[in-house]
């Protein structure tokens, strides 16, 4: 989806690349954490952190790994 006009898009680009490296990194990890509390808020309450650590990964990463690769990671965070 692209809703963004092109001007826009640049004058954020220009504002985000005003700032240093350090600002923006910690800007993205805001973001994630905001992100992982909106996920983790849609999960029932009762599960444990071993279906939540599977449930996150699953829905951060299901469609960008092989399917192999994704059950072996599965197997690890299980354990």
């Amino acid at each position: 989806m692209k809703d963004t006009s092109e001007k826009i898009q640049k004058l954020y680009h220009n504002m985000l690349m005003q700032k240093d490296g350090k600002t923006r990194l910690m800007m993205g990890f805001s973001m994630f954490d905001s992100s992982l509390k909106v996920m983790k808020a849609s999960f029932p309450d009762n599960l444990s952190e071993e279906k939540i650590k599977v449930k996150v990964f699953t829905k951060l990463y299901k469609n960008d790994l092989d399917p192999k690769t994704f059950t072996e990671i599965v197997k690890y965070l299980r354990k």
